[in-house]
Formats: C-alpha cells, sequence, structure tokens
C-alpha cells in the first residue's frame, strides 16, 4: 500500500472498530481514537467491546502487524492524511435516524 495513514475518529464501536481494523488488514496505517470508555490495553489484548464474527483476529492480527493502533489523544491524528469520523447516531421516537 502506499504511505497514507488513517485516523479513525470518534468511537471504536460498530462502525469505527470495525472500519479501522479492515483498513488496516488492507494496508493501510491506521490509528483509531476514542477518548470514551474503551480501553486500550483490552483492545490491543483483542478484547472487543462487542461480538462481530472475525473481528477479534482481525483486530489482533493487525495490531501485531503494526498497521492498527489505538489512542485516546486527538493529537495522535494530526499526521493522518485523511480521517474519518464515526458517531453514533441517535434515534428519533419513531425509530427514524435522527441527523440533526
Amino acid at each position: 500500500m502506499d504511505n497514507h495513514l488513517i485516523g479513525i475518529m470518534g468511537g471504536l464501536g460498530h462502525i469505527g472498530l470495525i472500519q479501522a481494523a479492515c483498513l488496516a488488514k488492507l494496508g493501510y496505517k491506521t490509528v483509531a481514537c476514542d477518548q470514551k470508555s474503551i480501553s486500550r490495553k483490552e483492545l490491543l489484548d483483542g478484547v472487543l467491546p462487542f461480538y462481530e464474527p472475525g473481528l477479534a483476529g482481525l483486530v489482533k492480527e493487525t495490531v501485531k502487524n503494526g498497521y492498527l493502533t489505538f489512542t485516546s489523544r486527538v493529537e495522535d491524528l494530526e499526521d493522518c492524511n485523511f480521517i474519518f469520523i464515526c458517531v453514533g447516531t441517535p434515534s428519533l421516537l419513531s425509530g427514524e435516524t435522527d441527523t440533526s
């Protein structure tokens, strides 16, 4: 792959963590940032906050080969060429997505 550094910011849940691991698997150096409760140590040990088939192994593999790193510091994204913002989208009482 090229030398692009990709950042994932805002949440390492169902969207952010999967996107980070998949980009790392494709060969992109990826920095995943979450300032909330997800433990960097747990992620590095392959302990995920939810179950997705194959994801734990993918995270372990890409961390081990150096393509995926985790941080809680926004400053660690300064050198990224691209940053994806992955945040939760609340629902309205009707069940529709609240994009306000």
